[in-house]
């Protein structure tokens, strides 16, 4: 049974339609038209919550209530990571990705998950105004270079924003399962054969770093990415760091859009392996749409190797 209250309404009997949609890094959105009339008696600002057979899906808040012509009314909810849009200025010193994190969602009063990961100690940062989504994505882009790890703001079913890893959960899709799919190989976007690293400020004279691919430069032609490193950092960091990052990108995309039967085990930042016509891979899911409607449940998957 599908669920959804807002305030202190369960609306789940007249629900018309719908959606649940999660996209890695970014606030999950909830779309739901409701076969009922009276805008007044939804109250912008309330808590939103969905579950489908017990399994929660989302909790977050009611921004857009819409009446539509035939006297139905469209609700549209975010979670708390929609506060991230906005503003404010910080200085961090020497603070983790973790730290910035717990800084920021006390100051703003959104809830959060405090794991204190990722720990490694950051550049110092001074900044005018910029979004507080922001200050993650730059804290979580130098953390990356640092530990090769890459984390991403997440919003769980709970409601509270947390920095996570992508975790593989022994899920598993074949084309058995799906309704439709899409399969696209790429060297256009995120494909790289040439990767180089400059710091400012580095320690033992060695000023940048490039890593090369030379028969895939020869291949495809040079794909060049080229970033300046924060901090202080050795020769020896550099040159792994640009390494790091050419093992990784020096390969073609792989995208896979899907639509499949309903399934609540499907979260953003997942990884899954997937198994049809010429894929056999661990990919990771960057967005998921849960759609609810006359025609049933589905799930819009968007799955990639990068």
């Amino acid at each position: 049974m599908l669920k959804i209250t807002i305030g202190d309404m369960d609306v789940s009997e007249v629900i018309l339609d719908l959606t649940v949609n999660e996209r890695l890094g970014r606030s999950t959105a909830v779309t739901a038209t409701l076969a009922m009339d009276g805008l007044g008696k939804i109250k912008l600002g309330s808590p939103v919550t969905v579950s489908k057979d017990g399994a929660p899906l989302f909790k977050g808040f009611a921004f857009t209530k819409q009446l539509k012509s035939n006297n139905s009314i469209s609700v549209t909810a975010y979670d708390a990571a929609f506060y991230l849009r906005n503003s404010d200025r910080y200085s961090f010193m020497g603070k983790s990705a973790s730290d910035i994190l717990s800084a920021i969602c006390k100051d703003h009063s959104l809830p959060f998950v405090q794991s204190g990961q990722p720990s490694e100690r950051l550049s110092n940062v001074l900044s005018d105004y910029k979004t507080l989504m922001s200050y993650l994505e730059d804290a979580l882009n130098e953390t990356e270079l640092i530990s090769g790890k890459r984390y991403y703001v997440s919003c769980g079913a709970d409601g509270k924003i947390a920095l996570k890893l992508p975790a593989f959960k022994g899920l598993s899709l074949s084309e058995s399962d799906l309704i439709s799919f899409n399969v696209s190989i790429s060297i256009a976007q995120d494909t790289f054969n040439s990767v180089a690293l400059f710091s400012d400020t580095i320690k033992n004279g060695q000023h940048e770093y490039t890593a090369r691919n030379v028969a895939k430069e020869q291949e495809w032609g040079t794909l060049k990415y080229a970033k300046r490193v924060p901090g202080d950092v050795t020769s020896s960091q550099i040159k792994a760091q640009a390494e790091g990052l050419l093992a990784a990108a020096c390969k073609p995309s792989l995208s896979v859009s899907l639509v499949m039967l309903g399934r609540t085990d499907l979260h953003a930042g997942e990884v899954i392996t997937v198994t049809m016509p010429e894929v056999k891979d661990k990919l990771l899911l960057t967005a998921v749409t849960h759609r609810f409607d006359q025609g049933g449940y589905t799930c819009e998957c968007e799955l990639s190797n990068s």
